[in-house]
């Protein structure tokens, strides 16, 4: 049989990173939660428009793992694919040696403000760690924090005329229209 690669090692590894980033999930799924196993992991949840199906489908370099259920005219809750999909990972990464990817070469990694994912500034208030494929990597300084002159009085954009004793320097999240 032959194969066929559909992806480089560069773009599957930042695919793992993605599936793998148990901080993004915590908005949508708490913490903890049923995704995370104590070992690297990637892993995504799902379910169709009427919400009769769900699935949780994962993976660890040893095991891979996918969960569907569902009935026709019923409401499941995703808990319970991500549930029962945890359990098959748990015992199925028994007794197996914690592994993660190698970052393949093309690939860096590199501090960002965030949310702009450009270089960081003084100003960036969080500094995250992305990763990105070699040629990619942002070349330009965060733009969306900016530094504003402040009426300490009033809490308004300071003028010509405000005193310079009530001036505060504060900085602000500034994000385009677009």
């Amino acid at each position: 049989a032959k194969s066929r690669a559909v992806l480089s090692t560069q773009l599957a590894y930042l695919v793992h990173h993605v599936l793998s980033d148990e901080v993004a999930r915590w908005p949508s799924l708490g913490h903890p939660n049923a995704l995370e196993m104590g070992r690297p992991a990637g892993a995504k949840t799902g379910k169709n428009g009427d919400g009769s199906q769900v699935w949780t489908a994962g993976y660890t370099p040893q095991r891979v793992v996918v969960v569907r259920l569902g009935l026709p005219g019923s409401e499941v809750d995703i808990r319970a694919a991500a549930g029962i999909w945890h359990a098959l990972m748990q015992y199925g990464t028994r007794g197996q040696p914690v592994l993660n990817w190698q970052m393949p070469a093309g690939v860096t990694v590199r501090d960002v403000c965030d949310p702009s994912g450009l270089l960081p500034t003084a100003r960036c208030p969080k500094i995250v760690t992305e990763v990105f494929l070699q040629g990619t990597t942002p070349l330009v300084t965060d733009n969306l924090y900016r530094l504003f002159q402040v009426n300490r009085e009033t809490g308004r954009l300071a003028t010509a005329f405000t005193p310079p004793e009530l001036v505060d320097q504060q900085v602000f999240l500034v994000v385009p229209l677009e």
